[in-house]
């Protein structure tokens, strides 16, 4: 802790350097890329039908996120991808050509000058209906959905008073501060692989979809101890039978995370990208690819000066965001699909779209659509006595066919703390889905899970030791290579939208060498 003095006051600060990153604000967008795959190959059939496209996988090759101006983030990345093609003259790989998305958004807080971090991965994969057929050539459509994580922080260095020399404790007004400081963000790709073991040679094989299940982590020293299960479902097809399974698969793993403390908390969010499967005569060995994206932050209280009474001093405006609150909800969402009960059930790829979030007093509510895909096999006409297109003879093969329902949900989650209009961010995952006979439909039982963080942003106007002459009320400043108006701002300890305002720019204006700027500069008695 140090001293500065305030000349002509005969007063003596007590200070001390506050140095720190915060989160200015986080955000979880998508977009949805629709890639056409044109085949000019026989295909395998069932029937009339083509086999569908299996061991579907896509990747986020390349991303990178930028702030573009006051509250304005763009975010370029690629994605690219692969398929396997069943055909009469074998399987063939068909690559799924890179694409370039751009997606431009609205933080709030966000400044030139602040650094941005942008993770991007996928978020749901599949097909988008049966492949068209014309002139002998297949199109097949399969539908994408980038999943972009993006994190604003700001760095700061600040002296600031926590006390005065020779002043009677009563004329100081002090107050703790608290806010959440950003220490690190890295992803850590995860490889799972289990081996499946189906009786006689399979002629096919698809993955169908896959979740994590009772996902959860504890932290130790240097390290993080994550475990799970990975479930899957599949159909699969060979000469005596064909139909749907599960598998489930438990794992543990350690992550090494250099540098944590007993005050770091951590957070991880999970996705699992995507899951292949290499078949071999009756053996299948399974690879799913989890994508696993772990931040560090900490919480900081720091004392801090906000008044002298009867003493001129200088006062810096001291934004911190901070997490007003954090929950995670699971989700139930029942829906009635008008299908007559199929002799066997499963679900498919699955994800919520069109995701929104208001804060609310004391608490959040949530938004959007659930798309989820099914597979059946309708039941025999020996298992039920009508006459429906949904019903199928013994002497056919038991071959799914596929539907896409749709439900829009809404869900409260109760925040003690949160105000109406404050940010709140949404991270959200599906899991299972059960089904069950309703009154000759049947009954889809969805489970996902939401997790809502809200931020606030504290504004204080703190007491600083003097940067300038006492009694100065503007400095002219002369642009140096690298300014920009939230860095000098900060260096005089003002607002950026004051200097903004004296010099008729925006706040996000680019400036020149050599610029000459009006720095107003701000003091206040109590």
């Amino acid at each position: 802790m140090g001293r500065t003095p305030l000349k002509g006051d005969k007063l003596e600060l007590l200070t001390t350097n506050l140095n720190y990153k915060v989160m200015v604000g986080e955000r979880v967008s998508r977009c949805t890329l629709e890639k056409e795959l044109l085949i000019g190959e026989t295909p395998l059939r069932k029937g009339e039908r083509p086999l569908p496209l299996y061991n579907l996988a896509a990747w986020v090759s390349f991303v990178e996120a930028q702030i573009t101006g006051r509250d304005r983030v763009e975010c370029r990345g690629k994605v690219e991808g692969k398929a396997m093609f069943a055909g009469e003259g074998g399987a063939k790989e068909v690559p799924i050509e890179e694409e370039e998305f751009i997606l431009e958004l609205d933080i709030a807080g966000v400044q030139p000058g602040m650094e941005i971090k942008g993770h991007g991965r996928i978020s749901y994969l599949g097909e988008s209906g049966p492949p068209l057929e014309a002139d002998g050539k297949l199109l097949f459509q399969v539908k994408i959905e980038v999943e972009i994580l993006l994190t604003v922080v700001d760095t700061q260095q600040t002296e600031v008073a926590v006390g005065a020399k020779n002043i009677a404790p009563e004329k100081l007004e002090r107050r703790v501060v608290v806010f959440e400081e950003f220490l690190r963000e890295k992803a850590f790709p995860l490889t799972l692989t289990s081996d499946l073991e189906i009786p006689a040679e399979l002629t096919y094989f698809k993955i169908l979809s896959y979740y994590l299940d009772d996902f959860g982590w504890e932290q130790e020293k240097d390290k993080v101890h994550i475990q799970g299960t990975l479930v899957t479902s599949y159909f699969y097809s060979n000469e005596g039978e064909s139909g749907f399974s599960e598998n489930r698969q438990f794992f543990k793993e350690v992550i090494a995370v250099d540098g944590l403390v007993k005050s770091s908390q951590i957070s991880l969010f999970p996705a699992v990208e995507y899951v292949t499967a290499e078949v071999q005569d009756n053996r299948v060995r399974q690879l799913a690819y989890v994508d696993l994206l772990l931040r560090v932050t900490r919480n900081i209280q720091q004392e801090v000066l906000l008044e002298i009474e009867d003493v001129d001093t200088q006062s810096e405006y001291l934004l911190l965001p901070r997490a007003a609150g954090v929950t995670s909800e699971s989700m139930d969402i029942v829906k009635r699909i008008d299908l007559p009960y199929p002799r066997e059930i499963a679900a498919g790829p699955a994800h919520l779209r069109d995701l929104q979030a208001e804060a609310e007093d004391d608490g959040v509510s949530v938004s959007g659509i659930l798309e989820r895909h099914i597979y059946y096999i309708p039941a025999a006409k020996t298992d039920m006595d009508m006459d429906s297109p949904d019903v199928m003879s013994e002497n056919e093969e038991k071959w799914p066919y596929s539907l896409k329902i749709e439900e829009l949900f809404q869900q409260h989650l109760h925040l003690p703390g949160v105000r109406a209009g404050d940010e709140a961010i949404v991270y959200a995952r599906t899991g299972k889905c059960e089904f069950a006979p309703a009154e000759s439909a049947t009954l889809g039982v969805s489970h996902a899970v939401l997790e809502v963080k809200v931020r606030q942003v504290d504004e204080y106007a703190i007491v600083v030791p003097s940067r300038v002459p006492p009694g100065t009320s503007m400095v002219i400043y002369a642009v140096k290579k690298g300014d920009n108006l939230l860095k000098i701002a900060r260096n005089y300890g003002v607002r950026v939208g004051d200097v903004a305002e004296s010099n008729g720019l925006n706040e996000d204006e680019l400036l020149q060498v050599g610029q000459k700027l009006l720095i107003p500069l701000m003091f206040y008695r109590r």
